[in-house]
């Protein structure tokens, strides 16, 4: 798999790029390698059932992770990242399939007091992974009918954009860990949110 993702690395956030002075290239390889996993055995991009499913998916995580960009500790720390409206983007999404915006499920929101520095840290760094494999997301939605303002507004962007986007978000991790934050609690967060993301799958890609 890991040579599958470097042959189309152009569809990718540049591999060179997947940099933390405190994380190592294999941890971060092994991130994305998760989420890809997640969207390969759901079969995303299969039919509009499961892409809708995806989409639901998305939008329950792309819930919970906004409420960390929106924090007031990520607010001052990545002010210089343009926080990008997943939630409305996926909401629009949805509608274009469905004929309206989507109700949560279950009560989804994290309160912004709750998430610690390493938490917070954590949900970004798996949004801005799940966020660098857009580019080629876009390509398999195309097959089935999608674009980038009918069913996939959230993943529009070049793979420039999304590179760049990785890039200071880096930049903005590594300062973080030099002011304290510990990188053990880092893992051990970005671990607890890839088992949520999961879970969100299971539930909403394999059993509907």
């Amino acid at each position: 798999m890991k040579r599958n993702l470097e042959n189309q690395k152009e569809n990718y956030t540049d591999w060179s790029e997947l940099s933390l002075d405190y994380l190592s290239n294999k941890d971060i390889l092994a991130m994305h390698l998760c989420l890809l996993k997640l969207i390969r055995e759901a079969n995303t991009f299969c039919n509009r059932e499961l892409y809708l499913r995806y989409l639901y998916t998305r939008y329950l995580f792309s819930l919970q992770a906004h409420n960390a960009y929106m924090s007031h500790q990520m607010q001052s720390c990545m002010r210089n990242l343009e926080i990008r409206m997943y939630p409305s983007f996926l909401e629009k999404d949805i509608a274009d399939l469905t004929g309206s915006c989507p109700t949560p499920k279950c009560n989804v929101h994290l309160m912004n007091s709750e998430l610690d520095n390493a938490t917070a840290l954590g949900w970004i760094l798996v949004s801005e992974a799940i966020a660098s494999f857009s580019p080629h997301f876009l390509e398999k939605a195309q097959i089935i009918g999608f674009h980038e303002t009918y069913g996939a507004r959230h993943l529009a962007g070049t793979a420039a954009l999304f590179n760049s986007r990785w890039r200071q978000t880096c930049i903005h991790a590594n300062a973080m860990i030099r002011d304290g934050v510990a990188v053990d609690e880092l893992q051990a967060a970005i671990s607890r949110i890839l088992r949520h993301l999961q879970m969100l799958a299971e539930k909403e890609l394999k059993n509907g």
